[in-house]
């Protein structure tokens, strides 16, 4: 059974510019956010830092770039504005934890390869 968009052939607008409104919500939101008074608990750098948060956020909710590099951009952008240092950025990846989960997972796709017969032989 054919819906209405599929017998006239038209997208509603939305649907046509759902990359551009998902880019105008990600700009405007961190602009809006530096528009807010600061006060003595939200002062001009948690300010920044919520702005840039919440573009990172937006970037990852609305897929506007690949997942890889909206993950490497949040962190980069703490470092660059100055938020934090480089060293306190970047001290969960210098833990056993996030390796452990890497490992377990390239284990899962090996055991997964293994099972479906996908896996090199000999190795």
């Amino acid at each position: 059974m054919e819906t209405a968009l599929e017998k006239t052939g038209e997208e509603t607008f939305f649907a046509k510019n759902k990359k551009t409104i998902f880019w105008i919500i990600t700009v405007i939101t961190p602009l809006l956010i530096m528009m807010l008074p600061t006060g003595e608990l939200f002062n001009p750098q948690v300010r920044l830092f919520v702005a840039v948060t919440a573009c990172g956020i937006l970037l990852f909710a609305f897929e506007s770039l690949p997942q890889l590099v909206s993950s490497i951009m949040l962190p980069l952008a703490y470092v660059l504005i100055g938020l934090a240092p480089s060293k306190a950025i970047f001290v969960p990846w210098a833990t056993v934890i996030p390796w452990m989960f890497m490992g377990g997972i390239l284990g899962y796709i090996r055991v997964s390869q293994k099972a479906t017969g996908m896996a090199c032989p000999g190795i």
